[in-house]
């Protein structure tokens, strides 16, 4: 009995050993919530200082020479809809039929009242009947779910200490929803069956939806006053930059000949370029996309002299960018992670599908030698491929 007692009493203390360690940890937990909380007050207190330091400065220092009300708003761009161009007038409508519109933010300097950048949308590309129906059901195919206000990054930060340059330009952001990089012109609607199985109308003419847009922006928001404009875009919409730069530039240019018009596509030089096996993937996709969208109309004219049998290289920045009449600067990885698992690593099925090409995306330390070396080579084809580019443009030119 004498020992049965003993280790009851350790049991015992061991119990309240526990109990007591639980009932620290869940105080020392409240507390870390509680420092976290303070600290969070802190950085948000800090943060409020800042940006009340930044706004009350005077023209030219601060954000805008705008009062603050009107400062906060225009930190966002808002919402325009075009809903007068119906497919039986303009034609200029997204694939599933509903209205286009674009994302607008009035300069916050009065000094750059007539500066523009104008931001053009990306997303990929459908390739086919079935894809393309697949696309008008989201957002990059329709435009009934669009946010009624964006505020975005890069070229387009508002904030002077990040983006010195182009921070209090008038802002355009155009939203991408013809999946066919604003270069589609097809005339009649393509009859698809739906995922009901009932008829469904597509409608494939991204090109009339940028023509309209840049119209609108001319006739009622000031874009013919422009002294500077900046056209940009990324992915399927950097190529785009490149397919277009020409015929915008040649617009605004009609209105002022003295216009300081440059291009900046981003990660739009997609290299025509068969996949590691050999297969020329990417380029009978793009091939297939130029035809399905009917988008020979904006290509440029001395590209489609040039490719007068393979008039669809005129859809890649590689071979249109020889025909580059403006300033163009190129910002691309030569290791574009779409580009390597899309391209590179590409079967007709789908992206990566070729070896171990997805996990070398997830971490190139696991990636074997073969793979390493063919994603090494690609990164020097692109090098390659862009420099040569760039001897076709020797001055005002850059990547």
């Amino acid at each position: 009995w004498g020992e049965r007692e003993i280790r009851e009493g350790r049991e015992r203390k061991r119990k309240k050993a526990r109990v007591d360690k639980k009932r620290g940890s869940k105080r020392e937990r409240k507390m870390r919530w509680w420092e976290y909380g303070v600290v969070v007050g802190v950085v948000l207190l800090v943060i409020g200082k800042e940006n009340s330091k930044v706004t009350a400065k005077g023209p030219g220092e601060g954000q805008s020479d705008l009062g603050i009300e009107e400062r906060k708003d225009r930190l966002f761009m808002k919402l325009r809809m075009l809903y007068d161009d119906k497919p039986q007038t303009t034609g200029a409508v997204c694939l599933d039929g509903s209205s286009p519109g674009f994302y607008y933010g009035g300069a916050t300097e009065a000094k750059a009242a007539q500066s523009w950048i104008i931001f053009l949308e990306g997303g990929g590309w459908c390739y086919s009947e079935q894809e393309c129906r697949d696309r008008s059901g989201t957002i990059i195919g329709g435009s009934k779910n669009w946010h009624p206000q964006k505020n975005m990054g890069g070229p387009m930060w508002r904030d002077k200490r990040i983006n010195p340059t182009f921070h209090n330009f008038n802002q355009v952001y155009i939203p991408y929803c013809d999946g066919g990089s604003f270069s589609g012109n097809r005339s009649e609607p393509l009859l698809v069956t739906s995922k009901e199985g009932g008829q469904q109308k597509l409608y494939l003419r991204g090109h009339r939806i940028l023509y309209r847009v840049i119209e609108v922006l001319i006739s009622d928001y000031g874009l013919n006053d422009a002294t500077e404009v900046l056209l940009s875009g990324c992915s399927a919409g950097g190529l785009s930059v490149f397919i277009h730069c020409n015929e915008i530039g040649d617009l605004l240019h009609s209105i002022n000949p003295n216009i300081k018009y440059r291009c900046m596509p981003g990660t739009g030089f997609f290299l025509d370029s068969p996949s590691a096996a050999g297969e020329n993937v990417f380029p009978d996709k793009i091939k297939n996309a130029f035809s399905l969208h009917e988008a020979l109309g904006g290509t440029s004219e001395e590209c489609r002299l040039r490719y007068p049998n393979a008039l669809w290289k005129c859809f890649l920045a590689e071979h249109t960018y020889l025909s580059a009449k403006y300033p163009m600067f190129i910002l691309n990885s030569a290791y574009d992670n779409w580009q390597i698992r899309c391209i590179l690593g590409a079967t007709r099925e789908r992206c990566a599908g070729l070896g171990s090409f997805k996990g070398c995306i997830e971490d190139m330390n696991l990636c074997p030698l073969e793979e390493s070396k063919a994603i090494v080579g690609y990164g020097e084809l692109f090098i390659k491929r862009v420099d040569a580019a760039l001897e076709s443009h020797p001055v005002g030119h850059g990547a």
